[in-house]
């Protein structure tokens, strides 16, 4: 099982019925999830959908797989969890994506948005970004990890204070240096 998670904020606004979204490279057709599955002028839905990883050309029309069955309003910042339980049936693997769910705990602590059964991830190589006409995205802090706790736990412990910090102005410049603790 491998956990995939990242910060999506999609643009206010009707992104037109174009497909914006991550996918999951891999050589051949892989994994898609984006926003524009239907639409409205203020809200759509989010959808899992395969797609074309192959070159440089933009496939502008994702194969849709399924669809979250609740829409989201356009705008806003969405933390967004994938899971991907690697051959489940024969070769095809169990994706399970999560919309807003509780961070900082060992479980999403909500039922999945979608999850889809008859899609075979592959060997993930990359991920990529797709805007296909209307509508901007931004995505930031992509983590991957073999457990939810991994991708959404921010609890961490500090390192030690250094020792022996000192501080050598120069030109344009500070220069720090320090004892290790």
């Amino acid at each position: 099982t491998k956990w995939i998670s990242y910060l999506w904020e999609h643009s206010g606004g009707d992104p037109g019925g174009n497909k914006n979204g991550v996918y999951l490279q891999n050589g051949g057709i892989g994994l898609y999830f984006g926003v524009g599955y239907p639409y409205s002028a203020t809200e759509g839905t989010f959808g899992l959908a395969s797609i074309n990883t192959v070159g440089t050309a933009v496939d502008a029309s994702p194969t849709l797989l399924t669809s979250t069955a609740q829409a989201y309003p356009y705008g806003g910042t969405k933390l967004i969890v994938i899971e991907i339980e690697f051959d489940t049936s024969g070769n095809n693997d169990t994706v399970s994506v999560y919309v807003n769910p509780t961070a900082n705990q060992s479980t999403p602590g909500v039922a999945a948005a979608a999850v889809y059964t008859a899609f075979d991830v592959g060997t993930i190589s990359g991920i990529g970004m797709q805007v296909s006409g209307g509508g901007n995205f931004i995505t930031d802090e992509f983590r991957v990890s073999d457990t939810y706790a991994g991708v959404v736990d921010a609890v961490v412990t500090p390192p030690n204070a250094p020792t022996g910090l000192a501080a050598t102005a120069g030109t344009n410049q500070v220069s720090l240096s320090w004892t290790a603790s």
